[in-house]
This record gives structure tokens, sequence and C-alpha cells, in this order.
């Protein structure tokens, strides 16, 4: 019998802010296949749904990734808070935190100001959560958050080109987003 190879991210909890297009879905489904138990989150829960549908069967032969959806809109305080509490008490923690960030504005921060409360909030309640963020283009002279509970552990920052063919991450090209996120946590991983 054929023992079945290990998953990167069997077990792992995994919350994934815009999840719901482009990058964040990808990632979601590189993880999915990976073995997660994947949180997905976005403004609007219609393309959402379809996203963890795909996910839901990509978890091994007999069994589906575990995958639930919220929706979270990164310019509500309100949910900014909330999600992740409900998210941390219903699964016991996380250990993963993926944001799918872009300009707010065309001269705006990178990461929207609620988006960097999120990740204070699940870094604060989640010692060793390891962060991922998917940025479009460059992060010259962008301010980019540093480490959330002075571990001096950073977020591992994913860059995609601006036309979307391929993404940058510690200084290696990858082809998909998921696979940059996917590298990023092994690399993560390896160091804890």
């Amino acid at each position: 019998m054929a023992q079945e190879s290990v998953r990167a991210l069997e077990g792992r909890r995994v919350l994934i802010v815009n999840a719901h297009v482009g990058m964040g879905a990808d990632v979601a489904e590189t993880f999915a296949r990976e073995g997660a138990t994947l949180v997905l989150t976005a403004p609007q829960t219609l393309a959402l749904h379809e996203v963890a549908s795909r996910c839901g069967g990509m978890g091994g032969f007999d069994t589906l990734a575990p995958c639930e959806t919220l929706e979270l809109d990164l310019t509500s305080a309100e949910q900014v808070d909330e999600v992740p509490r409900q998210v941390i008490e219903k699964h016991g923690g996380l250990d993963v935190l993926v944001l799918c960030a872009e300009k707010c504005e065309e001269d705006g921060p990178l990461i929207h100001p609620l988006a960097r409360q999120l990740m204070h909030e699940v870094t604060s309640a989640c010692k060793g959560v390891d962060v991922i963020v998917l940025a479009i283009g460059g992060t010259e002279g962008v301010d980019l958050p540093g480490p959330q509970d002075g571990s001096g552990d950073s977020p591992a920052y994913i860059q995609m080109s601006t036309d979307g063919s391929r993404f940058l991450a510690a200084d290696r090209e990858f082809p998909s987003a998921g696979q940059a996120a996917l590298s990023c946590f092994k690399k993560q991983a390896a160091q804890e």
C-alpha cells in the first residue's frame, strides 16, 4: 500500500484575507491541496463561496479540506476587531495569516490601516503566527509593517508584477501567488 506524502500545511489553521479573487483564491486553492484548515474572508461572500467550494474538494482522496467563509470588509473597524476573535475562539488559534493587499489609493499606503490593525490583532492573540503579505507592484519606498509582537519576526512579503505574470518572494520568482506563499510558509516553518 502506497503511503500518502506529508502535506506541508496538514493541520495548520490559516486565515486568508481577500480570498475571493485572484491572488487570494490561488493561495486558498494551493493551501487546501497542502491540507490546511482554511478560513477565507472577503467583503463579498458570493465569489468567496465559489472559492471555498473549489477548496473543499482538495483535501485528499477521501477527505475534504476544512474550509469556512466569513465576510470581512477591511474598511469596517468593527469587522476587523470581531473576525479575528471569532476565528481564534472557534479554531483555538491560528498558525498562518495571509493578507492579500493592494494600494488603497494611487499614492496611499500599500496596506490599509485597518489591515495593519488586523495583523496586530492576530499576532497579539496568536504568538508565533506566520504572516504572509501579497502585494501588487513594488514595495520600495512603501511603509511596510514590521514585527507586531516584539518577537523580531517580520512578515514575509510577496510582490506581484504589475502585469500579474510573476511573483517575487525572498529573491525567487514564482509563476503563481499560491506557489510563492507556500514557499514563504515553508521557509518560515524551517526557521522555527
